[in-house]
């Protein structure tokens, strides 16, 4: 019998940063050509078979979209997370951290406090040299945050697959402390032998390693809610121009809202059967657990459905435009 070990990381940060990229990159090493938002979540995933212990990690990786005027962020959505890449763009650093800070760490320390958290600065190839990147570090104050920091590249692959087997190994060792008590091998040295990389060698992908306190985040006061209003007000009217803009691609988008469906519905699937492989001792956590990835199944449906006929309406809506602008045209070249 083979010994699973589930990990639930949610890939989170602004719309546009390269959340769906890195996690395409770290699954099947695509990248796409265009961005396109994500409605709702997307869910893929990576397995490790560490044969010679005949365990097998899987690591579940939630795509958050961040779009917020049809990405409403529901709380269910960072339920249950055992690791977060808060990813921001390394071209627009001040903007998007900005709005890591002020979005989506607030949801992580009301929901997850418990989670590992990495921050990750995505677009490494469009930096000129590390002195840029330091000046970066730098002006953002990241240190103030007391949490891991590594830069990738979704694009070229720079330091991709090596920050996701940091986390992995990250996680896998937190687990044995956080249990001793409990009879739970310590995967982390056989992870290590499985991707044949050494404790050190992925640790050196840590930009800020000397100054790191814990990986875990920690809760602040609250940030000034009339200020955080407006700024959403004007993220999401700007988000619905960029969409009512790109009428042309609703039909991808639509294709993309289903095949992320059908991916979430099987993750849905494997999580219900997985509670007959549970240990008695173990089974009223895990359903409970269960039963918070059910609600957030639920919300991501509804999101999803919301969508789709928002979808509709802007379609018939652009149609009903058209006659009606040629009709003004002709009329001026009468």
């Amino acid at each position: 019998m083979v010994d699973e070990l589930n990990i639930k990381l949610s890939v989170l940060g602004d719309g546009g940063v390269g959340k769906t990229s890195i996690a395409n990159g770290f699954t099947n090493n695509e990248f796409p050509e265009r961005y396109m938002p994500t409605i709702g979540s997307s869910i893929s995933k990576k397995n490790y078979k560490l044969e010679e212990d005949n365990y097998n990690i899987k690591v579940n990786i939630w795509d958050i979209g961040a779009q917020r005027s049809f990405n409403p962020l529901n709380p269910v959505f960072f339920n249950n997370i055992d690791v977060s890449f808060l990813v921001f763009d390394l071209s627009n650093a001040e903007e998007t951290f900005k709005a890591l800070k002020g979005v989506y760490l607030k949801n992580l320390k009301e929901h997850s406090e418990e989670c590992l958290s990495f921050l990750v600065g995505n677009k490494l190839d469009l930096l000129s040299d590390k002195e840029e990147l330091k000046k970066i570090i730098k002006d953002l104050n990241i240190e103030q945050l007391n949490l891991p920091l590594v830069a990738v590249s979704a694009k070229t692959g720079e330091n991709l697959n090596k920050a996701f087997e940091l986390m992995i190994f990250s996680y896998l060792k937190e687990l044995k402390n956080k249990f001793p008590d409990k009879d739970i091998p310590d995967l982390s040295q056989k992870f290590l032998k499985h991707i044949d990389k050494t404790q050190t060698e992925l640790k050196e992908l840590f930009l800020n390693s000397e100054s790191i306190e814990s990986f875990k985040i920690k809760k602040e006061p609250e940030i000034d809610i009339s200020k955080k209003i407006l700024q959403e007000e004007k993220e999401e009217s700007e988000d619905m121009f960029i969409l009512q803009q790109r009428i042309e691609d609703l039909e991808i988008i639509k294709d993309q809202i289903i095949n992320n469906f059908g991916k979430n519905m099987e993750s849905l699937r494997e999580l219900i059967l997985n509670l007959k492989n549970v240990s008695i001792d173990s089974l009223i956590e895990n359903i409970n657990r269960t039963n918070q990835e059910l609600q957030s199944f639920e919300k991501d449906f509804e999101l999803k459905l919301d969508t789709l006929l928002n979808f509709e309406n802007l379609r018939k809506e652009e149609k009903t435009k058209e006659p009606l602008e040629k009709e003004v045209l002709n009329r001026q070249n009468v």
